[in-house]
């Protein structure tokens, strides 16, 4: 810094000599020697500019790195210890990590400190201070899951939930959020709730899911609080009782969970459990929606085909299920579907339809399988094909869809699609009586009389 200066005040002095000396002259020199002599002190003004420039840059640089080490002698990553009356944070860094604070982390994590594995770990998935590297990642957090760390059992059993990175394993996947449940970890009691209430890893068992929604809910877990709204809605664990339902959606709708929102609209619309209130229930489904809940969209959309609580408009029904169907959902697909096949505005568009119906039905959809059973049966966008629609009503039928269960016995009946089979095609057709489909009814009927 101090030879920059010089170097600066020297080449002004020479600048400002050689300026004086042309206009008063004390040394006779020539005008192109004076010249130079500017030059040259320019030149040095120059270098001095630079110089002191590039001092003052790294002398900023060296304080703001001693500051940082000053602050936090360990790495800069905070860690939520979970108890049992609060939801635990997630671990976060608080500032990007330089490489040498993570090394400190990795060193503290390597001799056994549980909060920094699961720094580290966080560290590599996020590429904190170190490059990314999901391997290394799984590996730090396994190892700080089987020390007993609460929120590393969560993390890792939600990846074997929906493998997430790992392979899906629902055994595994209950082992460790049962563990992390059981030391109070509140995340996990709604995922354990899951587990127990569709039968992942475990055997099917909605009073012991409603038991871990009820402890989240009670601590105010929004998801915990929809979920038992839901049950209760249901009768799934619980006696049936829509003003309990009210209640809790009511509850996760106020703390912001859009998907509550739709389900209380819906409770609204209907008035049970509540008044009946289409202008209250139009204002949740609305909110739910432009917040992207895709349920709420399909059932706006539906509404406004329907045209019941308000005036028919296509316009929004489409616009409303379209974007339920860009989020991926199968009924509002199917409803896209049925909406092409019956040519509301125009004549009918059997090629969508069939693409809205497929697209519903290869997501699991028996609504949506059964109907692309009916297009292949009278070719309504497709070539006809009784071997496809035997095939897309038998999935549909085991689904437990009333309407294709006689459509697979009629199948078997009458031979089409497959070997005849007139025994299996009057018990599906006789069940499809009982689960109250008017088809299958009055098929039997006519099969018996």
């Amino acid at each position: 810094m101090g030879m920059s200066i010089f170097t600066f005040v020297l080449g002004l002095a020479i600048c400002g000599a050689t300026v004086y000396n042309m206009f008063f002259p004390v040394i006779f020199v020539s005008e192109y020697i004076c010249y130079g002599f500017i030059e040259l002190g320019a030149m040095f003004v120059f270098i001095g500019i630079i110089g002191i420039v590039s001092a003052i840059v790294k002398k900023k640089k060296i304080r703001e790195t001693s500051t940082a080490s000053s602050d936090s002698p360990a790495p800069v990553a905070t860690v939520a210890v979970p108890t049992a009356t609060s939801t635990p944070a997630a671990v976060t860094t608080s500032a990007a990590l330089t490489p040498e604070q993570f090394r400190r982390c990795l060193k503290r994590a390597k001799s056994g400190d549980a909060e920094m594995q699961l720094s580290v770990a966080t560290c590599y998935r996020d590429g904190n201070g170190v490059r990314i590297n999901l391997k290394k990642y799984l590996f730090w957090l396994k190892k700080c899951a089987d020390g007993g760390y609460a929120e590393a059992q969560y993390r890792l059993g939600v990846m074997y939930e929906f493998g997430d990175i790992v392979d899906r394993d629902d055994f595994v996947a209950f082992d460790y959020l049962k563990k992390s449940a059981d030391q109070g970890y509140v995340e996990a009691y709604v995922n354990l709730g899951d587990c127990y209430y569709d039968g992942i890893g475990t055997e099917i068992d909605k009073e012991a899911a409603v038991l871990w929604y009820k402890q989240a809910a009670e601590l105010g877990n929004l998801m915990a609080q929809y979920a038992l709204g839901y049950c209760y809605e249901h009768g799934d664990g619980v006696e049936k009782e829509f003003m309990r339902a009210a209640y809790f959606y009511g509850k996760a709708a106020d703390g912001g969970c859009y998907i509550a929102m739709g389900r209380l609209a819906s409770l609204y619309e209907r008035g049970a459990g509540v008044p009946k209130d289409v202008d209250m229930a139009l204002e949740y489904y609305e909110n739910a929606a432009t917040h992207g809940d895709a349920y709420s969209q399909c059932d706006l959309g539906f509404i406004y085909h329907e045209g019941v609580i308000v005036p028919k408009d296509y316009l929004k029904f489409l616009y409303w299920t379209e974007k339920a169907v860009d989020q991926g959902l199968c009924g509002a697909m199917n409803n896209l579907g049925i909406y092409y096949v019956k040519g509301e505005r125009s004549r009918p568009d059997y090629n969508k339809a069939f693409m809205y119906f497929k697209m519903s039905a290869s997501k699991g959809n028996a609504e949506g399988q059964y109907n692309v059973a009916l297009c292949y049966l009278n070719g309504f966008g497709v070539k006809k094909n009784m071997k496809k629609s035997f095939l897309y009503a038998k999935l549909a039928a085991e689904q437990g869809h009333a309407d294709a269960q006689c459509l697979l016995g009629i199948a078997y009946y009458t031979g089409k699609g497959v070997y005849k089979d007139t025994v299996s095609g009057l018990e599906w057709i006789r069940k499809s009586a009982e689960n109250g489909s008017e088809v299958g009814r009055r098929t039997l009927e006519s099969i018996v009389l």
